[in-house]
């Protein structure tokens, strides 16, 4: 299936049509979320009860000795509860939902045009971007579970070399624990939208077609260089190439990015 249409007008006039692209699931999106949001919560209860409580008992001339022994105690049970082996495990969780929600969805729309791939095999770039896709993401989750655990900690280190009081550290704790919970909501939106993309494209890839099309939003939270992408025809391997920033681009690659690629097949 070779195709050279360079848009959906062309397509038209040549008896080519576009196929409507994959958007990401919010229901995929939100299971992503609650995996993240549980790791930030865990480490809000698991702090307050190893670290924070410990704080308040301790009036002896030297605590920073008994305090960051309560730190080091907080930090092994963290990653006892959630080791790269757990992180791993859910992430796959999380991945596969999307994984199975793509290849449906882009095989459904397929059918629509009579090419039936319910027993096709085709999966060799597809199969790549998973992997991909589960280490990237098993590194988010393990900087965002680390970032998170240097935040409080040096909270903390902070108020014991300025004696500030642990009731004062409080407001600063919990705006840390905000930061990692908004970390969490951008990761889950921007890592489920992106797979979804990547699988896409890399479905379309395997069954033969070459080009899509860049569709974006088109709304006020639509990036400047998004706008001028929509509607242009790129190559589903290379990118849409960008002279201004000199960069190639992907719909649905970068953080927080909602446009997806709407392919081109030929008529049949």
């Amino acid at each position: 299936m070779s195709l050279t249409i360079i848009s959906v007008r062309d397509a038209k006039k040549s008896g080519v049509r576009s196929m409507k692209g994959v958007r990401y699931s919010a229901s995929n999106a939100a299971f992503y979320y609650q995996m993240m949001r549980a790791l930030v919560e865990y480490m809000q209860e698991e702090f307050d009860r190893t670290v924070m409580h410990g704080m308040g008992k301790f009036r002896d001339e030297s605590p920073n000795e008994r305090y960051k022994a309560m730190l080091a105690l907080f930090n092994k049970k963290l990653r006892a509860k959630y080791s790269a082996k757990v992180i791993e495990k859910l992430v796959r969780r999380a991945l596969k939902r999307s994984s199975v929600y793509t290849q449906r969805e882009f095989d459904r729309r397929l059918k629509s045009f009579g090419i039936d791939l319910s027993k096709s095999d085709v999966m060799k770039r597809y199969s790549s971007y998973m992997s991909t896709a589960v280490m990237e993401n098993v590194m988010l989750v393990k900087n965002l579970r680390d970032e998170q655990s240097k935040r409080l900690q040096s909270i903390v280190l902070r108020g014991m070399r300025e004696g500030i009081p642990s009731t004062r550290l409080r407001g600063d704790i919990q705006h840390a624990l905000q930061i990692g919970k908004k970390r969490a909501t951008t990761i889950a939106r921007t890592e489920t939208h992106k797979l979804t993309q990547q699988l896409a494209d890399a479905r379309a890839m395997d069954v033969g077609m070459k080009r899509g099309v860049w569709r974006a939003m088109m709304d006020n939270r639509t990036s400047e260089q998004h706008a001028r992408f929509n509607g242009k025809p790129f190559n589903l391997e290379k990118g849409l190439w960008d002279p201004k920033t000199r960069s190639w681009n992907w719909p649905g690659r970068r953080p927080n990015c909602r446009c997806w690629t709407e392919y081109i097949i030929p008529g049949v």
